[in-house]
This record gives C-alpha cells, sequence and structure tokens, in this order.
C-alpha cells in the first residue's frame, strides 16, 4: 500500500479506535511503522526505475496477506466458514449473468 497520506490516516483512525493494526513496509521506520501496533517487514531488490512494473513487490504482498487470512481463518474455522457460505449466498441469490457457464438458478 506504502506510506500515502490515505494509508496514514486509516491507520490513525483504527488506532482512534482502538482497531489493532499491521504495516506491511519496507525495511526501515516510517510514520506508518510508528502508527501500527505490528509490522512486518517485506524487502524487494528489484528497481523501480529499470524495470516496467514492481511485480516482486506485489507477489510478496499477495503472500504475506493470504498467510495471515489463512490463521486467522483457521483460529475458528467452523464460524468463519459458516459466515463465509452464507455471506456468499446472500450476494449470490440476485446476480445474474448472461454467461452460460454461470448457473443462475436458485
Amino acid at each position: 500500500m506504502g506510506e500515502t497520506n490515505n494509508s496514514l490516516l486509516i491507520a490513525k483512525q483504527c488506532r482512534k479506535n482502538n482497531i489493532p493494526t499491521i504495516a506491511i513496509t519496507s525495511i526501515g521506520e516510517n510514520d506508518l511503522t510508528k502508527i501500527c501496533d505490528e509490522t512486518l517487514y517485506i524487502s524487494t531488490k528489484e528497481s523501480l526505475y529499470k524495470n516496467i512494473g514492481d511485480y516482486s513487490i506485489h507477489l510478496s504482498v499477495s503472500y504475506v496477506l493470504d498467510v495471515l487470512y489463512s490463521l486467522i481463518f483457521q483460529n475458528d474455522f467452523e464460524h468463519f466458514y459458516e459466515t463465509k457460505m452464507n455471506l456468499a449466498m446472500s450476494l449470490e441469490k440476485d446476480r445474474r449473468s448472461s454467461n452460460s457457464i454461470i448457473d443462475n438458478k436458485k
């Protein structure tokens, strides 16, 4: 996400509302690490000015988020699975598509 004005504003609002936060950032102290409760450091050797894209940083962040999600989900698997399925069913019930691959039946 980076240390943007928006990410700092969100982190400050979370702190104000006693919502625990985790900064995922590059190595080194910055304003975001000072605001958040925990920090996970990721590193990339990617040179942003020599490359067309910043693929490795996106892959690193995606992996960290997947692992965190999995760890949280497994703490109370039955509850989270039931909640996820109920939410998915309520969102899907009114879904329509002209794609014949998608089954629109309730």
